[in-house]
């Protein structure tokens, strides 16, 4: 995609593109992955900007009621007016159904950096839901 835009306060190019690729490794096995990057050129005011993100997802369904993801991925942000800011998560997520009963437990960490900050973040979550 490209864009180009122009007003009173903002004018900026921008170019943008995103890829997806699934692959079946098995019948119960999938592995996805996916990208997506974008800069963008401000002239009012002026400044320069670039993303750039990654994924990488291992699905595997080990029957109609029993299904688990993990992933991992990156986040890159480059700017001129900014510190540069990188954010990478990995996680598992699961999802058992048991009659109308759905269980959902997951584990998830994040790692940020903006600059000289470097914060990270270890999530736990459990979700029941009742189906009526």
């Amino acid at each position: 995609e490209g864009r180009w835009f122009t007003s009173r306060r903002i004018a900026y190019d921008m170019v943008r593109s995103n890829q997806f690729l699934g692959y079946n490794i098995s019948s119960d096995l999938t592995l996805t992955l996916s990208a997506d990057q974008a800069w963008f050129s401000f002239s009012r005011p002026e400044r320069e900007t670039q993303t750039f993100g990654g994924r990488a997802t291992l699905s595997y369904a080990l029957n109609a009621t029993l299904f688990a993801d993990a992933f991992a991925g990156i986040r890159a942000l480059t700017d001129s007016s900014v510190p540069r800011e990188r954010v990478a998560e990995t996680g598992l997520r699961v999802r058992w159904m048991y009659r109308r009963v759905e269980v959902l437990p997951s584990i998830e960490f994040f790692d940020r950096r903006r600059g000289d900050t470097d914060t990270k973040d270890f999530r736990v979550t459990l979700r029941i839901i009742r189906r009526f």
